[in-house]
């Protein structure tokens, strides 16, 4: 299965807040949301999730 990946700005992302007993223990650096999906053609609006069907030859 081949992997894209699609990069992109959601200004509410920016303003996501650390809880405040994760910045009492650490120096938070930087702050980053990843997100995980599966597009149409690959089984996004389908019954086929290429995550859990074995057979990785679809079309």
């Amino acid at each position: 299965m081949a992997v894209k990946i699609f990069d992109f700005n959601y200004k509410p992302f920016n303003d996501i807040k650390v809880p405040a007993s994760i910045e009492a223990k650490f120096k938070i650096l930087r702050k980053t949301v990843y997100l995980e999906g599966i597009c149409d053609p690959c089984g996004g609006k389908s019954r086929y999730n290429p995550l859990t069907t074995r057979n990785w030859n679809h079309k």
